[in-house]
Parts: C-alpha cells; structure tokens; sequence
C-alpha cells in the first residue's frame, strides 16, 4: 500500500495546494496538490496512505463544512482560501452494524435494557457554531457537524452589586444567565459586560 501511496504522490509537480490533514487523534498528514485535483483524487491518497480511511468513510472538512462533492475541483472548493496552506480535518465513519457477527442459533440473544434517559441539553459548537445536544452531566461533547471536541463550561453562582446609581441591592446570577433583572430598580443588565441594557422606571426606595 505505501508503493500505491508513493506512486500516487509522485504524479504531483508541487504545484498548486499544500494540504494538510488532521485527525482527531492528532495524526497529520500532508498531500501536494494541483488546483485541477478533484475531492475524489485527494481521497485516494488518503486511503493509500492510511488504509482504515476507506473512500466512502471519511468526511473532510474545512472551515466548518463537510466537502461531499466528490467531483468538485480543489481549485473551486477552495477559492475562498487566503494562500495555498489548505488544513482540513478527517473523520472517519465507523463500519456498518451488519458488519457484525450474528449470534449462533444455540446462544441466547442479548437482551437490552433499557437505560433511563437523561434531560438533554443544547450548546454552540465553538468550531462550526452549530447548535449541538447533549446529555445533561456530559464533560465533553463531539460535534455531529464538524467533529471538533470541545469540553463543557459548568455554569457558577456568582454575585455582583447592581450598575444603577444609587441602586445598592446585590444580584446573584449563574454564568450561563445572559441578563439579570434587578428586583429593586427593575434595570436588566447583560451580564457577560455587566452593564444596563434596559434601564428600569421603577421608584427606588
């Protein structure tokens, strides 16, 4: 399979996009490659240089979006890039479940059980900005878009003297609060800069 890989790369001239390509599990491996490659063309190299990626399990992608046009030019996929420096990542799919062994006819079936379920939650991917689910206590959560891993930022109680002048009361808000209402004034403040969105028109005492 090197061989195959070394022959593949050898029809590159140098020209064109130095593409780098990252996995999860931090390997990288770079291609040279001609603005009129295709997707398919710079998938085969990858499959030839590490065999576990086959065609039709990996998922490219770069700035946030999955590449699916296999025909698609590299020049056209990446028109938008700033210079020739292409980073891109790989996710590869895991093999079909009817890949799996079927157990023999004098063995009982597993049974499963059912598992009680958790309240999920939502959170913006930081790497794609989708909205992605997860269940409620998760520490980490992998994107379904992008495939980036990002950990979750635990909401805290924290307390901070209302901005009005002349307002004394202290709030308390959790991290994961956006605005607060003060109960004596009645401002609502953003509380990410803290400062008065809304000033309220209520008397103070």
């Amino acid at each position: 399979m090197a061989s195959t890989y070394a022959a593949l790369q050898e029809e590159k001239d140098g020209k064109g996009y130095a593409i780098k390509v990252k996995e999860l599990g931090g390997e990288e491996m770079e291609f040279q490659m001609d603005m009129e490659d295709s997707v398919m063309d710079l998938k085969k190299l990858i499959e030839a240089k590490k065999p576990a990626a086959v065609l039709n399990r990996q998922r490219l992608i770069w700035m946030g979006r999955e590449i699916n046009d296999g025909k698609a030019k590299l020049g056209v996929v990446f028109k938008d890039a700033q210079n020739a420096n292409i980073a891109i990542h790989l996710v590869i799919r895991k093999g079909d479940a009817t890949n799996r062994p079927v157990p023999s006819s004098g063995a009982a079936a597993p049974i499963a059980m059912a598992q009680p379920s958790r309240p999920m939650q939502t959170v913006k991917c930081p790497f794609c900005r989708i909205t992605v689910q997860f269940p409620e206590g998760s520490q980490m959560i992998r994107c379904s878009n992008c495939g980036g891993i990002s950990r979750i930022q635990r909401p805290e109680s924290r307390q901070r003297k209302c901005p009005q002048r002349g307002c004394n009361v202290t709030l308390a808000y959790r991290t994961n609060m956006q605005y607060v209402r003060c109960p004596q004034c009645v401002s609502t403040i953003e509380t990410a800069r803290w400062r008065i969105v809304q000033a309220g028109d209520a008397k103070r005492n």
